[in-house]
């Protein structure tokens, strides 16, 4: 089987989440990593890419950190969903008033 490039393990280890910048979950991009650069004719030089997958690769925070389990993931905070309900019944409440403005406004 041929071995992917760099770019494309670099964005499998991000999508994995061993750099510890995001949860481990699959991103689906418009422009994959890498398009931009192999476009504009500057590839990423093997070098640069691999030092970078040797960083993602390593000891990092994402490893040391517990994982996000199946249950947390797409929860929203409970807090969130209290705010979305707030601000639901203000616009509710201003649409009453503009609604009875408009009723008892004479002609």
């Amino acid at each position: 089987m041929p071995r992917s490039s760099a770019p494309d393990r670099l964005r499998k280890a991000i999508d994995g989440g061993r750099s510890g910048d995001k949860v481990p979950f699959s991103d689906p991009a418009a422009a994959p990593l890498g398009t931009d650069d192999e476009a504009a004719g500057t590839p990423l030089p093997p070098s640069e890419s691999a030092a970078v997958l040797a960083e993602v690769n390593g000891d990092t925070a994402a490893r040391s950190a517990p994982a996000v389990s199946n249950e947390d993931r797409g929860r929203i905070p409970t807090r969130r969903i209290w705010t979305w309900w707030h601000w639901a019944f203000v616009a509710v409440g201003f649409a009453a008033l503009a609604v009875l403005a408009a009723v008892a406004t004479p002609l």
